[in-house]
């Protein structure tokens, strides 16, 4: 028991299970923990709200989300190459973002530092 939240939690691979008290008296509790021998009289019903929280489901990566985080992989390696404000792609040289990063990161790779970066080829 989560003395703190004062609720039980129960998880699988489905899911968690919360039970919480409605009513909780702290000082119940430090009794209880301290002296378990001890029979006190509870005037409240035992009253407890239970709750159910479904694990998400995850979908499975496709090959261009696979790819884009490929090619993040190598812009990372780049990283300080690029200047402040990188050129974005334009649509009509680049009809594919593929295309795109394809190019950032090969003109990346030929440069050596931010000074050495101009707007590559058909930007």
């Amino acid at each position: 028991m989560n003395l703190v939240n004062n609720n039980i939690q129960f998880i699988d691979s489905t899911g968690t299970l919360m039970i919480k008290p409605n009513h909780v008296n702290s000082d119940d509790i430090t009794i209880n923990a301290n002296f378990p021998h001890y029979d006190y009289n509870q005037t409240l019903d035992l009253n407890f709200k239970a709750k159910f929280i479904k694990l998400k489901k995850s979908k499975k990566l496709d090959m261009a989300n696979i790819r884009l985080a490929e090619d993040l992989h190598k812009l990372l390696n780049y990283i300080e190459k690029l200047p402040n404000n990188p050129p974005i792609r334009d649509r009509l040289i680049f009809n594919k973002k593929e295309k795109y990063r394809e190019a950032l990161i090969s003109h990346l790779e030929k440069i050596n530092s931010t000074k050495d970066f101009q707007f590559f080829c058909d930007t």
